[in-house]
């Protein structure tokens, strides 16, 4: 919702998920309002309509949103020193290539905007994997895990198909 003078209420949201095979979505209840549909599905990037305006018992149809394949990257991490895997480490993809404290201390202040693309938890294995990536799009790669020095890998192009990574700590 957008109020008349101000900035969207994201606490009136409605959820309705969506179990067509066609696709198909219906919102019933809907406030007069301006409104936005957003969509997530795996293996796709999140989409959304252009915003329109859904007046008192209207019907709103003939809205469509293409969503666009998403990329992933897999991986493991590993200790530096043994080669063993590390489980439950976390592994952090970023659109900015400068290494700051922030990205792995929370309590810390960033020196410039959060750009989180994806976080993932390492399995028993040490090994990850972050969905949602746009294709072509270019990243950094954070790992990191109490008792343990972070890794990080900069400049990773996403591409559709990828060799899976391996981040030492």
């Amino acid at each position: 919702r957008v109020p008349p003078k101000g900035k969207p209420h994201f606490f009136n949201t409605k959820w309705a998920p969506v179990n067509s095979e066609a696709g198909l979505f219906r919102v019933d209840r809907a406030d007069p309002t301006e409104a936005q549909v957003h969509v997530r599905a795996p293996g796709y990037l999140p989409g959304s309509t252009k915003l329109f305006s859904i007046g008192a018992g209207e019907t709103v149809g003939g809205l469509e949103i293409e969503l666009e394949r998403a990329a992933s990257v897999v991986g493991r991490v590993v200790d530096a020193s043994t080669g063993k895997p590390i489980p439950r480490a976390y592994v952090r993809a970023h659109r900015h290539f400068a290494f700051d404290r922030w990205l792995i201390d929370p309590t810390e202040k960033p020196r410039q905007r959060r750009s989180a693309i994806d976080m993932a938890t390492c399995d028993d294995d040490g090994e990850f994997a972050l969905d949602g990536l746009k294709p072509g799009s270019e990243f950094q790669l954070i790992a990191w895990k109490d008792g343990y020095g972070p890794a990080s890998l900069a400049k990773l192009k996403v591409e559709t198909v990828r060799p899976p990574l391996e981040l030492e700590l």
